[in-house]
């Protein structure tokens, strides 16, 4: 059984990100993040959706949020790196666009009644960007 919480991190995509992340070298961090926050145009599936929340996150943590997560904390203290202004937006935009209509992410949390506990977590996390 998958992990799935609305939580940034409480889902099996976000934390397999966070896994390949910590596995790769931190000077590749900050591009590997803005990746991850470059949606497709069009519909954004939910995996898709989930390591750029996921990413969002990693950069709101580097601003004060608190990811709550061990294996989060642990990545940020292996993988030390300082978000620019364009990181910083980038992750402002991907929460807006998964926080959008045409998110699959969007419609799975329709469905569990869930979508106000997770735009709640994305208003916290943008608040620190």
């Amino acid at each position: 059984m998958g992990a799935w919480g609305p939580g940034p991190f409480e889902n099996d995509d976000a934390m397999d990100f966070i896994g390949d992340l910590a596995d790769g070298p931190t000077a590749e961090l900050p591009d590997r993040l803005r990746e991850a926050l470059t949606l497709p145009e069009g519909y954004i599936e939910s995996p898709e959706g989930a390591e750029a929340i996921a990413a969002a996150a990693l950069v709101a943590a580097r601003q004060g949020y608190n990811p709550n997560d061990p294996t989060v904390s642990d990545l940020l203290a292996g993988h030390p790196f300082n978000p620019d202004e364009d990181l910083r937006s980038a992750a402002v935009a991907a929460i807006g666009r998964v926080s959008g209509s045409e998110s699959e992410l969007m419609e799975l949390w329709d469905e569990a009644a869930l979508r106000d506990s997770f735009e709640a977590i994305l208003t916290n996390v943008k608040t620190f960007l």
